[in-house]
């Protein structure tokens, strides 16, 4: 008999430290037994179609996010970020992702700002390459979906991770009430 930690174990083990090797297993675990990365890439197309995106704009390469071939918009993530808060798999998902201020990859980001604990997002880096996509409650309550990806930058990875905490500390204060559409 077979044995694994529930999927939403595996994702929370995954998604707060940023584990490479967990996201490339379930790359691969989403196009079955003879997985290839084209027939897994082709999943997360399907994926990306049936939650509003457009696949047309998206090459997935690997699972871990770390090849150079990666072509994802932020469009198409905030689409994905929205389809999973209306899933059934909501909690689950959400619960995932690193908090600012308190856990994962983002444990010593945005401490003492409105950002720190309202904020719940997945990291990515790349020489030249910082991204930040996830959700960021409102000083209102209003719950957003985000995507901030600077790409090709020539300042060190310490600035730009200060642009996206500026970015989510001011999307945290506000009131901004979000697209529900």
């Amino acid at each position: 008999m077979n044995w694994s930690y529930p999927l939403y174990e595996i994702l929370r083990l995954q998604n707060k430290p940023s584990d490479n090797v967990i996201a490339q297993t379930l790359f691969h675990a989403l196009a079955g037994t003879a997985a290839t990365d084209d027939s897994a890439g082709a999943a997360v197309a399907a994926f990306v179609k049936k939650a509003g995106g457009d696949p047309n704009g998206l090459v997935v390469a690997d699972g871990s996010g770390l090849s150079r071939r990666n072509y994802v918009s932020p469009r198409n993530m905030v689409a994905v970020l929205r389809y999973m808060y209306r899933s059934a798999n909501a909690k689950a998902f959400v619960d995932s992702l690193p908090v600012a201020g308190r856990d994962g990859t983002l444990k010593n980001r945005m401490k003492g700002t409105a950002a720190e604990g309202s904020v719940q997002a997945k990291t990515g880096y790349l020489s030249g390459v910082c991204c930040l996509s996830g959700y960021v409650t409102t000083a209102s309550g209003e719950p957003l979906a985000f995507s901030i990806m600077l790409n090709n930058h020539l300042c060190p990875a310490a600035e730009a991770k200060a642009v996206q905490d500026r970015i989510c500390e001011a999307l945290a204060g506000s009131g901004v009430q979000g697209n529900h559409g």
